[in-house]
C-alpha cells in the first residue's frame, strides 16, 4: 500500500514539474518569438528528449508551433511578415548600395536569376542597361521592371509549379532545363 502511494505521489509530482517546465518554455518562446531545443535544455536543465516531448504537448495544445530544432510563437509578432510595400521603404540606401555592388559582377551576354525581394528589385533596376542580359525571375515586381526596357518578349517558364519569367534576347538554347 505504501509503495503504491509513493508511486502515485511521484506521478503527480512529475506532472507538476512538467507543467511548470512547459509554462517556462512557453514564456520563453513568447518572450523571444523563437527558441532552439538546445537553449531550452540549458534553461530547464533537462535532456533534449524531455524538451521535445514538452514541445509536442505545447504544439498539440495550439500554444506554440514546433519547428525543426525548436519552436516559434503563434502570436502576430512572430508570424506577421511585413509586405513588399512596407519593406521597400526600409534601409533604402543599403539596398541600393548592395544592388549596385552586385550589378558590377554582371557581364553583358550572361544569364542571371533574380529572386523576389526588395533588395533584388533594386538589383533589377541596376541591370536594365546590361546588353544581351537574360534574366530569370519568380517575382512579378522584378519581371515588371524588365517589360518595357528589354525588347525580348517575356516567356513564362513553369518548373515544379513555380512560375518564372525570362527576359532578354531569344536564345535558341532555351529548353526544359530552365
Amino acid at each position: 500500500m505504501q509503495e503504491g502511494k509513493v508511486r502515485e505521489l511521484g506521478s503527480r509530482s512529475t506532472r507538476a514539474l512538467a507543467r511548470e517546465r512547459q509554462e517556462r518554455i512557453l514564456a520563453e518562446v513568447r518572450r523571444r518569438g523563437a527558441v532552439r531545443v538546445s537553449e531550452l535544455t540549458a534553461l530547464c536543465n533537462v535532456s533534449d528528449m524531455t524538451i521535445r516531448r514538452d514541445l509536442d504537448v505545447l504544439d498539440a495544445a495550439g500554444l506554440l508551433e514546433k519547428v525543426h530544432g525548436g519552436a516559434t510563437a503563434l502570436d502576430q509578432r512572430s508570424s506577421d511578415e511585413p509586405g513588399f510595400e512596407a519593406k521597400s521603404h526600409r534601409e533604402i540606401e543599403a539596398k541600393q548600395a548592395m544592388a549596385a555592388a552586385a550589378a558590377t559582377l554582371i557581364r553583358p551576354g550572361t544569364a542571371i536569376a533574380i529572386t523576389a525581394g526588395t533588395t533584388t528589385w533594386h538589383l533589377a533596376h541596376e541591370v536594365l542597361d546590361v546588353p544581351d542580359l537574360i534574366v530569370v525571375t519568380n517575382s512579378i515586381r522584378v519581371a515588371g521592371s524588365f517589360q518595357a526596357p528589354l525588347a525580348g518578349r517575356p516567356t513564362a517558364v513553369w518548373k515544379d509549379l513555380t512560375p518564372a519569367w525570362v527576359f532578354g534576347p531569344s536564345p535558341p538554347s532555351w529548353g526544359p532545363g530552365l
